[in-house]
């Protein structure tokens, strides 16, 4: 079985925060969640980073959805986050995205450790692309939207 997992992430820098939006498809149904990420970040890297580490985290915890799973495709805007989750150092070090690498390296290997057996495949979606009829970049605008509903929550709560 495969699953589609579709993330999205919004950041404040004048806040240092993130949050985070997404949505998983399967031939079991789909599922979707948002909120705001615990820690601070640095970067929108680092929220997008999250974001996805969060979703296959969740989709770790549905055990029904994950035993069965053989492929995962994850759809993401951030370049960044495929090239450090691919290990892709040629990139990280053209990017400078090292101290991210190095900030990440613990949390990318629990978190990747779970899907071992499994194969996942990073896919980039052109972000932000409201006119796009790809069900993909639907699903990346609804995320946007949902993660940009958690930050107003989180700025109106951080801002009283």
């Amino acid at each position: 079985m495969n699953v589609t997992i579709t993330t999205d992430a919004s950041f404040s820098k004048t806040h240092n925060r993130g949050t985070y939006a997404f949505f998983i498809s399967s031939n079991m149904g789909r599922m979707s969640k948002s909120g705001i990420l615990r820690k601070k970040c640095n970067s929108p890297s680092e929220a997008e980073m999250k974001c996805i580490l969060n979703a296959l985290t969740f989709l770790a915890q549905q055990k029904d959805i994950f035993e069965k799973c053989k492929n995962i495709y994850v759809n993401t805007d951030s370049m960044d986050s495929i090239h450090l989750l691919q290990g892709d150092m040629k990139a990280i070090n053209k990017y400078r995205l090292r101290p991210l690498m190095d900030k990440m390296l613990i949390p990318r290997r629990e978190v990747l450790r779970l899907f071992k057996n499994k194969k996942i495949d990073f896919r980039h979606v052109k972000g932000h692309n409201d006119s796009s009829t790809e069900n993909r970049s639907r699903a990346n605008v609804m995320c946007d939207n949902a993660a940009r509903i958690e930050m107003g929550i989180l700025i109106k709560k951080l801002e009283k």
